[in-house]
């Protein structure tokens, strides 16, 4: 019995892995801050580089008319800076179909992958500057309730950055705490704060 104890808890010290899941908004609305995004989001990639300890980025970005992972599951320090040409703003907002089928596919790839190989943390960050006005496949209590299934059972967190909306409404619709919460300007300060609040959200539940 001694061993397996002693078994166990190595496979909890090796396993200081953090994963960072990040849900961009691609539509239309973002164009007009569409280069400042893309250094906002860069500049974040960044500082994470700079906390200690190992991570994995997937990274999303949506539109009604294309939902693509940039980034699936990639090793931090390996990631190197998105390009303008990747982020496109166009589109509508499809915010709930997002949200949901990223943490359905996010939760059965983990399924699918072995105990010591699972990240021991999760965060999610959502970043819109539009209302949901597109979704066909979820609806706010489906997320809702698959949100607070993977904060309850699983500790993963969320975070939530909106503009145009009342985001602490919204996001607290979606499950998310109002200390993860941020409403910012849709502006070059409004992004830099909006990323700021992203980056110190990040880091602190990193290093929980």
């Amino acid at each position: 019995m001694k061993s397996i104890i002693k078994e166990e808890e190595i496979i909890m010290e090796t396993n200081k892995v953090s994963e960072i899941v990040f849900m961009l908004d691609m539509t239309a609305s973002m164009q007009p801050l569409a280069a400042e995004t893309v250094i906002g989001f860069n500049n974040f990639i960044e500082e994470q580089k700079k906390v200690p300890g190992e991570a994995k980025v997937t990274l999303i970005t949506f539109n009604s008319n294309k939902t693509e992972k940039v980034y699936n599951c990639v090793d931090l320090t390996t990631i190197q800076p998105m390009k303008q040409e990747e982020y496109r703003p166009n589109g509508m907002t499809p915010l709930l179909d997002t949200i949901g089928n990223t943490i359905k596919e996010t939760g059965e790839r983990l399924k699918n992958t072995d105990e010591p190989d699972r990240p021991e943390k999760l965060i999610v960050c959502i970043m819109t500057d539009g209302e949901e006005n597109f979704s066909h496949t979820y609806d706010r209590k489906q997320v809702f309730d698959m949100v607070k299934h993977q904060k309850d059972v699983y500790k993963w967190e969320f975070v939530f950055l909106g503009a145009n909306q009342d985001s602490f409404l919204e996001a607290g619709r979606l499950g998310v705490d109002k200390k993860d919460i941020q409403n910012y300007t849709p502006d070059s300060d409004g992004l830099k704060a909006a990323y700021t609040f992203t980056s110190a959200a990040v880091t602190q539940y990193r290093n929980q």
